[in-house]
């Protein structure tokens, strides 16, 4: 059974209400997109998000559909952007010389 939908990663190029355009990874040729706000989601940090937050240079994976005529149409767009905005604790930062420090369980210095 052929695959109803197509995967892609690059770098987008450009986006405007009707196209976007993309850098695949390893490639020189960019490729066209067409896309509509009814049938395509944008996903950012795995939440849906606005076309208008999605800016040229952001790497990104597309999902599309290449029909045997007319242009290749995405269907989802997904990327991850870096967010300084956590909770205190969220996240832990890997310290090596706080290791260092440790035995059975209790600093040095305790």
């Amino acid at each position: 059974m052929p695959r109803l939908s197509r995967e892609i990663s690059g770098i987008v190029q450009a986006i405007d209400s009707e196209t976007l355009t993309l850098l695949p990874d390893g490639k020189t040729e960019l490729l066209l997109f067409a896309w509509e706000p009814k049938w395509t989601q944008f996903v950012r940090n795995r939440e849906f998000a606005s076309p208008n937050s999605l800016r040229p240079g952001t790497r990104v994976e597309v999902r599309y559909h290449s029909p045997f005529f007319g242009p290749r149409f995405v269907t989802r767009v997904f990327w991850q952007v870096a967010s300084f905005n956590h909770k205190p604790g969220q996240f832990q930062r890997a310290n090596p010389s706080a290791s260092k420090h440790k035995q059975n369980g209790k600093n040095q210095n305790d």
